[in-house]
């Protein structure tokens, strides 16, 4: 199984929920059971933000080798689960290849979703349950403008977005692997 982040630049919310993403596998050793990416829609290599870096330093998570990299149509095609941080990213991702969109969502809208529907069986496969999270959904949502579910950019912001994004992340990724994977 493989689950792809997705935000503008991958220097700031896609890598970090990546990260927190693998971290909370790990902890619950469950690293082996996906492999975690990130990628951004208009990613040109830049650096994370020193802010960010240092917040995340903070928190045990280093990504100070990291570069934002550009979304390919391969990269969708390879993931099991496309998880965007704002709905301009979904429509993006969808533009760039609409047979995804059925694996593909909004951070918030996943882990609300996935409430609704109620954590994964122990033998029902990850895919099979991603698939009954999606039911229900109509493609006309692309066009929804509602900030609801989004995850804001911090970048030029103060520390303190900063670190609201973090936890705000934090939050979504470890609910996220307690539906897909329950104890």
């Amino acid at each position: 199984m493989q689950t792809l982040f997705v935000c503008r630049a991958n220097i700031c919310r896609s890598p970090t929920a990546s990260m927190l993403f693998a971290r909370a596998l790990a902890a619950r050793s469950l690293d082996g059971e996906m492999t975690v990416e990130s990628a951004g829609t208009s990613a040109r290599g830049q650096q994370v933000p020193a802010e960010l870096l240092e917040i995340l330093d903070e928190r045990g998570v280093d990504l100070s080798s990291h570069r934002g990299r550009e979304l390919g149509a391969s990269m969708l095609l390879q993931a099991d689960l496309v998880i965007a941080l704002d709905q301009s990213q979904v429509r993006a991702v969808v533009a760039l290849d609409p047979l995804v969109w059925a694996k593909t969502f909004r951070i918030g809208e996943f882990v609300a979703r996935g409430r609704l529907t109620s954590r994964r069986e122990a033998d029902q496969g990850v895919r099979s349950w991603i698939d009954q999270v999606h039911r229900g959904r109509s493609s006309t949502e692309l066009q929804a403008t509602t900030a609801g579910d989004d995850i804001s950019d911090p970048i030029g912001g103060s520390r303190a977005r900063y670190v609201a994004m973090v936890d705000e992340v934090a939050g979504l990724v470890n609910e996220m692997v307690d539906l897909l994977y329950p104890a």
